[in-house]
């Protein structure tokens, strides 16, 4: 939902900001440093970290035409 609303999707009313539920998922993961801003880069950093054994790092990286030979 935080890179939908990033990339210009239209935010679902009551919903938290993407700053906000990254931080939630930071505070699950037991860092208790919060983020005040995150941008497409910080999405994609976020979920290296939380996805790290799930094998989808490749394809995020095509997805954010990032990923390189």
């Amino acid at each position: 939902y935080a890179e939908a609303v990033l990339r210009g999707a239209t935010p679902v009313a009551g919903v938290k900001t993407p700053v906000e539920l990254v931080n939630d998922l930071r505070r699950r993961a037991g860092i208790t440093t919060n983020l005040s801003a995150v941008d497409l880069l910080g999405i994609l950093d976020e979920r290296a970290r939380e996805l790290y054994f799930e094998g989808t790092r490749r394809t995020d990286l095509i997805r954010y035409n990032r990923f390189t030979t």
